[in-house]
């Protein structure tokens, strides 16, 4: 049999390429809204393939699975970086995607990084929380 090609998953790096040693200084260059959007979806995308390929390959998949799936979420955590909360033209750009989706994703970015016990990338994935979420408040405040 085959081994499983880890570089199909390529798809969700620019430029193929991550590192654990993600910093402010070594983000993508990418406009806010593309890499909000390539954050949003590329999880989802992430999860019907990781399901595709457990179902076809279970134990290959298996083998693979943790090293993927991490080389991938520290590419996601480097797109939101390129994301700068302190320019309103960023955050604008952002919600343009709404804030639901935003935070949901967020929080599941939290969740895998804690896992991880990765607390650094938590505590900015966790200002960006909230962030959103007190943008999201005060957009409550002012529709009601």
């Amino acid at each position: 049999m085959k081994k499983i090609n880890p570089d199909i998953f390529d798809v969700f790096s620019l430029d193929g390429e991550t590192s654990q040693n993600t910093t402010k200084e070594n983000t993508v260059e990418i406009s806010p809204y593309l890499a909000m959007g390539f954050v949003l979806r590329s999880i989802s995308v992430y999860n019907k393939l990781s399901s595709q390929y457990s179902i076809r390959y279970p134990e290959k998949w298996k083998d693979v699975q943790d090293s993927i799936k991490k080389s991938h979420f520290i590419s996601y955590y480097s797109y939101l970086l390129s994301i700068d909360l302190s320019k309103a033209s960023h955050v604008s750009q952002c919600v343009k995607y709404g804030l639901d989706p935003i935070i949901s994703v967020l929080n599941c970015l939290l969740s895998i990084f804690e896992e991880w016990e990765y607390y650094e990338y938590c505590q900015v994935i966790k200002q960006y929380l909230d962030f959103f979420k007190m943008l999201n408040d005060k957009d409550e405040i002012y529709v009601k």
